[in-house]
């Protein structure tokens, strides 16, 4: 005889990937000339569900190699930039309970573009990608079998 069972599992409820692109404008300490290297570095993010969405904030260290002074010297300026998202999540089932959040970093941050404005300051535009995953308690419906029943004389297995 057939029967259904409904089993309470931990699964990928949610999911959403975001491409992460910020545009910061620095003010150095000498009037660059020119941009000689852009670089990032101690990158660190975090995770939160929100009601429908998942709020990733975080932030990286920015070095920005310049000449100054008629391009006679060099310097490295280092800022601290931070960012906050909201990454929008296709979820596939609702959950029985509180959900975690995963994040993976698909790619590094990366500065895609640095570019010296007519007043001195530096305008910088990076981007990154992440995957973030929902896990959550939810239930799935399988087909049982009674390996006793006379009418059902063979095993599944």
């Amino acid at each position: 005889m057939k029967s259904y069972r409904h089993i309470i599992t931990k699964a990928i409820i949610g999911k959403g990937k975001e491409k992460v692109e910020t545009k910061t404008t620095l003010s150095l300490p000498q009037r660059p000339n020119r941009i000689l290297g852009c670089w990032i570095v101690n990158h660190h993010y975090q995770a939160r569900k929100q009601k429908n969405d998942v709020e990733l904030s975080g932030h990286f260290e920015l070095n920005i190699w310049y000449a100054h002074g008629g391009s006679k010297k060099t310097a490295v300026h280092a800022e601290v930039i931070s960012y906050k998202e909201h990454v929008n999540v296709h979820y596939e089932n609702a959950s029985l309970s509180k959900d975690e959040v995963y994040i993976k970093s698909i790619d590094d941050p990366e500065c895609e573009k640095a570019v010296i404005e007519e007043d001195g300051k530096v305008c910088v535009e990076t981007c990154h990608s992440v995957l973030i995953e929902v896990v959550g308690e939810t239930t799935v419906c399988v087909e049982s079998f009674d390996f006793h029943d006379k009418e059902e004389s063979s095993s599944p297995f």
